[in-house]
């Protein structure tokens, strides 16, 4: 067996047995547009142009890596190489698609709740606590996988403006809770 080589995320690993590098191709660990190499091979290439790896990529990652080529016809449209009569999906194969990146969950939720946060007393305190947690994993998540996540920008927007809540909203409460004090000494 092969020794193999991949980049996930921007991140190398191997060398790697060739049935572990498949076992994750199959687990969606290691996906379609992921490069791979092993000695014999030019040059550095992605799971869905190498045989061998390619047959273990779930169906969904086959299509969704892939826009529609040119049959020779000329029109839009192609099959699968090597799809077999029938096959899910196999009229559905587009060469050098490159699917759109998701946003992280939890970045949207994060600026959202910053934003409204500013704006209710009370409440904009937990909101804030939520906007900074929330930031924090779909930034976590947007670093582990580049390749599939965005939302960077609103993460960080989410933490931020989740952080202006805290401080903000503690120092009205104190403020308020002094007043309160005040008064009632009077």
């Amino acid at each position: 067996m092969k020794d193999w080589h991949c980049v996930i995320g921007g991140q190398k690993y191997g060398p790697i047995n060739e049935s572990e590098l498949r076992q994750w191709v199959r687990q969606s660990r290691l996906g379609a547009r992921d490069l791979v190499w092993t000695e014999g091979m030019d040059e550095w290439k992605p799971v869905a142009d190498v045989a061998g790896l390619a047959d273990a990529l779930p169906a969904s990652q086959v299509i969704a890596a892939t826009p529609f080529a040119q049959n020779p016809a000329g029109t839009q449209g192609g099959v699968m190489p090597g799809a077999q009569p029938g096959m899910p999906g196999a009229s559905l194969y587009r060469p050098g698609y490159q699917r759109p990146l998701l946003n992280a969950p939890g970045a949207v939720t994060s600026m959202v709740c910053g934003i409204v946060g500013l704006f209710i007393p009370c409440i904009g305190l937990v909101l804030g606590i939520i906007a900074i947690v929330t930031s924090n994993g779909a930034r976590l998540r947007i670093r582990q996988r580049p390749d599939l996540y965005t939302g960077g920008g609103m993460a960080t927007a989410g933490l931020v403006l989740g952080i202006i809540d805290v401080v903000f909203w503690s120092l009205w409460s104190i403020g308020m809770i002094g007043n309160m004090a005040a008064l009632s000494a009077c």
